[in-house]
């Protein structure tokens, strides 16, 4: 089905946080609450609006967040390879939308972005794959059977098990494999890995590597094995019962998100979040990602590039305030009908 670039953007961001927060009936829940956390929310919000003032990805805003917050330095990040993996993928979410067109930007802005949070290099290529394959969505050349060797492709050279893992994926979609075989097969090939390290160090880096690959892999077949339904997508990912693969839940809700956009996420669900209330999480998270998405639009097609001329509002870097026009909520795709991409923005 022909939709909306505006749709697909709202659907991408939505769906990542309505999978990973949205409690779903009939599926064994796992506690997602300390995954995604409100640093995680911030990053993507922080993200979308340096994107949306700039007008362009400027590595110097992310560099300036992390010199005016020095826990975001790598070294002090408490965190698990788990939460770091969501907080990295929320932050380089609206990069995935804004730079679909143009992969070569795509791959280095999310490397970029990766690098202030952590040098693994399967966190890394998870992000990256996650990007590409939205890449592919947003600008209709999603081809199913091709999508994982293509993504291989896109990654090269790289001493992460991602490739290993996702091309395992591939071959047992192909054999028709359900969840339970895949997640067996994925965890034997992480161990016959990790029994390729030899020092300690390695084990270690090798273990969290493999964490980050098994979530990316596992995500690609929730997401390729019920491609046309986004609800079945997420009740699928659901059903991972490993509380260290979590991840996997949000990456799948941005992938189908993504593809099916916001006509595919079951309307009861869009209602249950938007009443959600979460102590962790702004209230309005919501309205605050319809609003992201519509803005990130609007300046990647250039249906505004005076943003630092609207009304009311400052734009600073340095304490991280931003202007930005509230977009109404319920209109399905606003003003803004973009379908195809266009040959005639500006270069970023």
């Amino acid at each position: 089905m022909h939709h909306s670039l505006i749709s697909k953007f709202r659907g991408t961001l939505f769906g990542a946080l309505i999978a990973g927060t949205l409690p779903l009936k009939d599926v064994k829940q796992i506690t997602y609450s300390a995954l995604l956390t409100q640093e995680a929310i911030d990053g993507l919000v922080f993200s979308s609006k340096s994107l949306i003032y700039q007008g362009k990805f400027v590595l110097g805003d992310w560099l300036l967040k992390k010199q005016a917050n020095p826990s975001l330095d790598r070294t002090n990040l408490n965190q698990t390879n788990e939460q770091l993996l969501v907080t990295t993928f929320f932050a380089t979410l609206p990069i995935a939308l804004f730079c679909h067109e143009n992969l070569l930007k795509l791959k280095q802005n999310i490397t970029d972005v990766v690098r202030l949070y952590s040098d693994d290099s399967g966190i890394r290529d998870t992000n990256l794959a996650v990007g590409y394959a939205i890449a592919k969505s947003l600008t209709g050349t999603m081809n199913p059977t091709a999508l994982i060797p293509q993504i291989v492709n896109f990654l090269g050279d790289t001493s992460s098990n991602t490739p290993q893992q996702l091309l395992k994926v591939d071959d047992l979609l192909r054999q028709g494999a359900n969840l339970e075989q895949v997640s067996s097969e994925l965890s034997q090939l992480e161990l016959s890995q990790l029994e390729l390290s030899k020092t300690g160090l390695d084990k270690k880096n090798s273990s969290n590597q493999s964490i980050s690959s098994q979530v990316i892999a596992e995500a690609f077949y929730c997401f390729l094995a019920t491609m046309e339904d986004f609800r079945l997508s997420i009740l699928l990912s659901h059903r991972q019962s490993d509380p260290s693969l979590r991840a996997i839940s949000p990456i799948t809700g941005a992938l189908s998100g993504a593809y099916n956009s916001t006509v595919g996420i079951p309307l009861a669900w869009q209602i249950r979040y938007s009443q959600q209330k979460s102590a962790k999480l702004h209230s309005n998270t919501y309205l605050q990602m319809v609003k992201l998405a519509d803005e990130l639009l609007a300046v990647w097609s250039g249906v505004y590039n005076n943003i630092d001329n609207q009304a009311s509002g400052t734009n600073k870097i340095g304490d991280f305030t931003f202007h930005s026009n509230r977009l109404p909520l319920l209109k399905p795709d606003s003003h803004l009908q973009v379908f195809t991409s266009t040959h005639v923005n500006k270069l970023r």
